[in-house]
């Protein structure tokens, strides 16, 4: 035990170490495919699996989405952080497109848990990012921002990844509204907490 030279027999207690709490909320801006390209991403992602000899878990239909931005991981998401990002959402005024999902590709990640994944090659999608990047930068989201953007849509991980990007038949879903969306960490749980429609142009 250390003992202030100064101070005879007063001790200096050992420092804490105080642990920040467990993050457990994801919050994010999200594009979800409708019913009828879930069904197309669905049967892709089989495809592939089975052609390449892969065993993996595609994900459920209900969480098939393109993330448009990532907005935190929280220890407890409060009222005030939802508040402000869903009024961040309500101002987007990106008009309605077309998404395009048009190769299957992916990226580097965890050893033998690469995200597979389906590329984005919609220009909606760059221009829908960049005005709410503004819009969540302004409403005190931006250390979670990120400085660019690849959009895709996630099918599963896998413990390879294709040598090339593998061209496929576009899938296109009209995207007509984006969701601000709480991700439940570890539990495969999505809640919607507010949509914000497309206006017309």
């Amino acid at each position: 035990m250390a003992i202030d030279p100064g101070l005879p027999g007063l001790a200096h207690p050992s420092p804490q170490v105080i642990a920040e709490p467990a993050a457990k909320d994801r919050l994010f801006l999200g594009i979800f495919p409708d019913a009828t390209a879930q069904l197309t991403i669905g049967n892709v992602a089989h495809g592939y699996l089975r052609d390449q000899a892969l065993r993996a878990t595609p994900q459920h239909p209900s969480r098939l989405h393109v993330t448009v931005h990532h907005l935190g991981d929280h220890a407890e998401l409060g009222p005030e952080t939802v508040d402000a990002a869903l009024a961040a959402m309500a101002q987007i005024k990106s008009p309605p497109w077309t998404m395009v999902l048009d190769r299957i590709t992916g990226f580097p990640g965890e050893s033998r848990h690469y995200p597979i994944v389906l590329h984005c090659a919609s220009p909606g999608v760059h221009a829908l990012w960049r005005e709410s990047r503004g819009l969540f930068e302004a409403a005190g989201f931006s250390r979670w921002l990120e400085p660019g953007f690849s959009p895709h849509l996630t099918l599963f991980h896998a413990d390879r990844l294709p040598p090339a990007p593998i061209p496929i038949r576009p899938i296109l879903w009209p995207v007509r509204e984006v969701a601000l969306v709480h991700s439940l960490l570890g539990r495969n749980t999505y809640c919607i907490l507010g949509t914000r429609q497309l206006p017309n142009a």
